[in-house]
């Protein structure tokens, strides 16, 4: 299942009730198109270099799931538009995740323990294989010379 990240980065001229109203609008236009999870979290974030002349900007994050009936690319267009329209948003930033389906936590015990079992196995094996004398020194000189013929 696909959804879509849109990073937003408001004027930090905007005080923190104008960004999280700003913010509001926007998730309500997506919400009749989608849903929208996750907490919504703004913060003043100090920006890596400047952007039109502003050292800090307020960020927010929404993670938006588009109804499968509906047509993504009209939705997407039309929230583009929306959003560089807005004189507030100084950036902004849309990106198509996949959502990554988790195996069960059944599944994940049983993989483990087959996986466990099979390294006991291999190791037992090689417990059960004879161990070898190791030849003293002197069978050594002994075996050289019936070699050697002296």
């Amino acid at each position: 299942m696909s959804f879509y990240e849109i990073s937003l980065l408001l004027s930090p001229k905007l005080s923190l009730e104008e960004a999280n109203a700003l913010v509001s609008t926007l998730e309500s236009s997506l919400q009749n198109n989608g849903k929208i999870e996750g907490e919504r979290k703004i913060e003043m974030k100090k920006l890596a270099y400047l952007i039109e002349g502003y050292e800090n900007a307020w960020f927010s994050l929404i993670n938006f799931y588009p109804q499968k009936s509906s047509q993504k690319s009209e939705i997407l267009t039309s929230l583009k538009k929306q959003l560089k329209e807005e004189k507030n948003i100084i950036r902004h930033l849309i990106v198509k995740k996949e959502k990554v389906k988790i195996k069960k936590s059944s599944q994940r015990i049983a993989a483990a323990r087959a996986k466990t079992e099979a390294q006991k196995k291999e190791a037992e094996s090689l417990i059960k294989e004879p161990v070898k004398q190791k030849a003293g020194f002197e069978e050594v000189e002994e075996r050289l010379k019936e070699m050697l013929g002296e």
